[in-house]
């Protein structure tokens, strides 16, 4: 028998998944024309601005971003998403929400709670944190 084990050791297939070829890139680049080589109108995605004096097309300037409101809600939930592992007697659902009645609840909840247990590996304090998140819904 041990022989046969031997052979059939020898002919075994290799594990590895065969690797696929590339497809080739193609030459010409679809945001710029071969005629002219400024880009085509239809590849443009912000505005441009022409210099009177020396005729060259420049991009415009972007507008500094003041902080939003949902900007601010998204940097106290991301500091306020660990209260989620609390046990159920310590968690206070109306602290994690920061987000009025009758509104949708933001994904970005969602998605760091999804994150947060990610994290965890612990059964007991994953269970912990989805059924503090299901309250915070509620």
């Amino acid at each position: 028998m041990s022989g046969a084990r031997a052979a059939a050791a020898k002919n075994k297939p290799s594990t590895s998944p065969k690797k696929r070829k590339t497809p080739p890139v193609p030459k010409e680049n679809p945001k710029y024309d071969e005629a002219s080589p400024t880009p085509s109108p239809a590849a443009e995605s912000e505005p441009e601005t022409v210099k009177e004096d020396a005729g060259k097309v420049e991009p415009a300037p972007k507008k500094p971003r003041a902080a939003s409101g949902a900007e601010e809600r998204t940097a106290q939930l991301k500091s306020r998403i660990e209260l989620l592992k609390k046990e159920d007697l310590e968690f206070d659902p109306s602290a994690m929400a920061n987000w009025g009645k009758g509104e949708r609840v933001p994904f970005m909840f969602v998605a760091l709670a999804f994150d947060l247990i990610e994290k965890e590996s612990g059964r007991i304090v994953i269970t912990d944190i989805v059924c503090n998140m299901l309250r915070t819904v509620l």
